[in-house]
């Protein structure tokens, strides 16, 4: 299925090796790395678009439609997503910083779509 939509991406110097199939569509952070902070942490910057090699350029999603990897079952669809560590999204926990919406349901492991945005952070209230 093919999306269509308004996406705004930035690009970073990347501080780490992200050139890997295991970094794309995970979270990385505003310094160029692989996001390893648990979900309360404010540094995550988007979902990596690009394989970069150290000292290159990474293109990096930070609102909008988006391919993201599940770092744990996401069961109900339009829940709140928090970044988990190994650039990893899952469900949002109560408290916990949200950084956007699951559009579909997944396992982990899964490759899944998310409406992001990492320009706003807010804290998420529960159910």
């Amino acid at each position: 299925m093919t999306t269509h939509n308004i996406t705004q991406q930035y690009t970073v110097q990347a501080a780490a090796d992200l050139s890997g199939q295991d970094s794309r569509f995970k979270v990385i952070t505003l310094a160029g790395t692989l996001f390893v902070g648990g979900a309360g942490s404010g540094r995550a910057a988007g979902i990596n678009m690009t394989s970069a090699r150290s000292g290159e350029y990474a293109s990096y999603q930070y609102a909008g439609l988006v391919k993201c990897v599940a770092g744990a079952a996401v069961s109900t669809l339009g829940f709140a997503l928090a970044p988990a560590s190994g650039g990893f999204m899952v469900a949002a926990t109560s408290g916990g910083l949200t950084f956007g919406r699951a559009l579909e349901t997944a396992a982990s492991g899964d490759l899944f779509q998310a409406l992001v945005d990492f320009s706003k952070v807010a804290a998420w209230p529960g159910v």
